[in-house]
């Protein structure tokens, strides 16, 4: 059992990166139309170059298979993004 464990702690997650964004209200408004659509997203703050930036991703997937099928569902709708692995 503490194998299985340990292979799915080391399993790459990937993810859709929408953005990385300074204005968090219009942060929180791209994420809510995001969640509008179907997906979940996370909101996370980043140092980025000295100042706090505010990054926006989906929801983490197993595999690359499934966060490309969200991205273009997102690029679809016109949303941007690219697969960040995690």
């Amino acid at each position: 059992n503490l194998i299985k464990q340990s292979a799915i702690k080391n399993k790459k997650k990937f993810t859709v990166q929408i953005g990385i964004f300074s204005d968090k209200e219009k942060t929180q408004q791209l994420s809510k139309k995001i969640n509008n659509i179907g997906f979940e997203t996370q909101i996370k703050k980043i140092n980025l170059s000295g100042q706090e930036k505010i990054k926006l991703t989906t929801q983490f997937f197993s595999t690359e298979k499934e966060a490309r099928g969200v991205l273009r569902k997102l690029k679809n709708a016109n949303f941007p993004g690219l697969i960040k692995r995690e």
